[in-house]
């Protein structure tokens, strides 16, 4: 089971993740091998993305742990090995577009057609949307955008009589 995640942006642009967990082999036979342990287990990282693509990789990944039972330390350790620490990396991989591209639907949508007050009306259309590299922050992760747009604003005039 995990119990709870922490993150916390730390030095050179990476970001560690904590995650409490509590493990027990429920399998009678092995029941005598492998007991309940539970501890945490860090996993840091730095988010990477090459410019304008919504692919972010996880790279250095680096895992530490520790639990309340040799058990539990002996798997911890295996998974500080390289072959299981790459699996681990291209498992945390995500494809964040249909994400990105719900965001800017959004946000579209919302600059469309802004009322200022019941005379004047700001129209805007975004045209071409850029992003940087991903950069891991105190408050979370930060992706800086670059937006190509118009806009105008327009006067509603009171109809003559």
């Amino acid at each position: 089971d995990f119990k709870s995640v922490t993150m916390y942006a730390t030095e050179n642009n990476r970001l560690a993740v904590g995650i409490e967990v509590d493990f027990q082999v429920n399998d009678e036979d092995r029941a005598r091998d492998w007991t309940r342990t539970e501890g945490v287990v860090w996993l840091t990282g730095v988010p990477f993305n090459e410019p304008n693509n919504r692919t972010v990789e996880i790279h250095d990944l680096q895992i530490y742990g520790d639990t309340d039972r040799l058990t539990g330390d002996l798997l911890v350790r295996f998974a500080m090995g390289p072959v299981l620490q790459q699996r681990i990396a291209l498992a945390l991989t995500e494809d964040f577009t249909n994400d990105y591209n719900d965001l800017l639907e959004d946000a579209e949508e919302a600059i469309a057609e802004l009322p200022i007050d019941n005379s004047w009306m700001v129209r805007a259309e975004m045209g071409e949307v850029r992003h940087g590299r991903i950069r891991v922050t105190g408050p979370g992760l930060f992706l800086p955008v670059e937006i190509d747009g118009e806009a105008r604003i327009e006067l509603a005039l009171p109809a003559s009589r």
